[in-house]
């Protein structure tokens, strides 16, 4: 017997599924609905913590600005210029430090410090002696200062393209930094990376001249395509360090060696007054008064 027209339909109302966010009983958040939203809220806070966690400075640096203060929170009004958030810092001008100051102090992990082409430059003046070869100064300051700074054992610094001259030490980084690009002249010191072992610092494509002490000094690392000539003391040394590798590098006319205490490879001594090489090891392609080596 066939059923009748309206409850067959009630009979199939009844036994198709009930599909969820679509039938839902009066009153009732739909459950795709209320699926969403905590979607949507857990993306939200997820993001805003990545936010947080992972936030890295970017900013601009001009003589004003550093006058100022307030590249991140902590820097004060004047010099130095103090960094202590991770990020991206660059040079939009030329920084005149004044005398006894230093020009940034680095004291966080991970910045990069670009000099964008720009110097930062204090009121030390060098000249040589082409006799004797001695580099002196003047204006040299009653405590040392430095046109860039890491005070303490870092990781992930760099400093990079630009110019550092008129100080105690032109650039001196602590721990895992790298140095890139830079020229430090008319300073005590040009450039000093102290690494560790298992923190090994870099100096590339740099160079160092008219300095009244050492060029370059690399106490844990190495030295790539950089030039340290017409300096005081040294033009590349490894201070106190086992070992540092020298690559593609040349030093003339120091007033010391042109290289004292590192392991050398396809780099050029010529015309420095002391020795042209003190201690140090060969890896080969090496040139210098005596011929190669």
């Amino acid at each position: 017997m066939k059923q009748a027209a309206p409850a067959r339909a009630a009979a199939v109302k009844r036994a198709r599924p009930r599909l969820p966010g679509i039938a839902t009983p009066p009153g009732k958040t739909p459950t795709m609905t209320r699926s969403l939203h905590h979607t949507v809220a857990s993306l939200g806070l997820l993001a805003a913590l990545c936010a947080t966690s992972g936030a890295h400075a970017q900013a601009n640096i001009d003589q004003s600005r550093a006058v100022a203060g307030g590249i991140n929170s902590t820097d004060t009004a004047g010099f130095p210029i103090t960094l202590t958030q991770s990020g991206h810092y660059r040079l939009t001008g030329n920084l005149v430090v004044p005398a006894g100051l230093t020009g940034i102090d680095i004291q966080g992990h991970n910045i990069t410090v670009d000099l964008n082409g720009f110097t930062i430059s204090g009121p030390v003046t060098c000249s040589r002696n082409a006799s004797t070869r001695e580099v002196t100064c003047a204006n040299k300051p009653a405590v040392e200062t430095f046109g860039v700074s890491a005070p303490s054992v870092l990781q992930g610094v760099t400093v990079r393209n630009g110019a550092v001259r008129g100080f105690s030490r032109g650039v001196r980084l602590l721990g895992q930094a790298v140095v890139d690009g830079v020229s430090a002249s008319h300073n005590g010191h040009g450039i000093d990376v102290w690494g560790s072992e298992g923190s090994a610092g870099k100096v590339m494509h740099s160079r160092a001249e008219m300095n009244s002490g050492n060029g370059i000094t690399v106490y844990s690392g190495m030295v790539l395509h950089s030039t340290a000539s017409r300096n005081g003391w040294s033009g590349f040394t490894a201070g106190s360090s086992a070992y540092v590798q020298v690559i593609d590098s040349v030093a003339t006319g120091n007033a010391r060696s042109g290289f004292s205490g590192m392991t050398l490879r396809g780099s050029l001594a010529m015309d420095n007054a002391a020795n042209s090489r003190t201690k140090v090891q060969s890896l080969g392609q090496n040139v210098d008064e005596q011929g190669k080596y």
